[in-house]
């Protein structure tokens, strides 16, 4: 998903990393991890606590610090994600999300957690999504259903899933 550099700079989300960390109302948005996932985690991270609930498997977050937040396990404070250009799904596409509404997928934005991306013009949003990366996000979400998960309301839709 090298199309989201044409949004964000690196160093931009290196300096941030809001979407690495979560709150106590935002914690269900932890990442959902593949089976794929799960195993590369499990083998480069054998510490790595995980949580498995039929199909889906999301890091198991423990709070940390003053201020209540619930870090990924695997971002290293110095250096970011531990697993570099290796992120599950929902890390890579960020801050795009594939949902399910009434039994079809969109692409939704979560701008409010993305000052850089909330900053943007809808226009340059969407310019982005159909210049491919729509495509890229929906058919990974076709091939690993498990990480497509209900729409929220307080998500912008951006683009549905064209019927077939």
């Amino acid at each position: 998903m090298s199309m989201l550099t044409k949004l964000l700079r690196p160093e931009t989300c290196a300096a941030c990393r809001q979407c690495c960390q979560f709150d106590g109302y935002d914690i269900y948005e932890t990442p959902v991890l593949t089976t794929e996932d799960k195993e590369r985690v499990l083998r480069l991270y054998p510490e790595t606590e995980l949580l498995t609930n039929g199909d889906t498997c999301l890091f198991r977050m423990q709070t940390c610090g003053a201020d209540g937040s619930y870090p990924c396990p695997l971002l290293d404070p110095e250096t970011g994600c531990r697993l570099g250009d290796q992120k599950p799904f929902d890390c890579r596409s960020f801050p795009f999300c594939v949902r399910e509404l009434h039994g079809r997928r969109l692409i939704a934005v979560a701008a409010p957690l993305c000052d850089a991306i909330a900053a943007l013009p809808l226009g340059t949003l969407l310019q982005t999504l159909r210049e491919g990366l729509a495509e890229e996000l929906f058919s990974y979400a076709a091939a690993h259903p498990e990480v497509v998960r209900p729409y929220r309301e307080d998500y912008p839709i951006l683009l549905w899933e064209p019927k077939h």
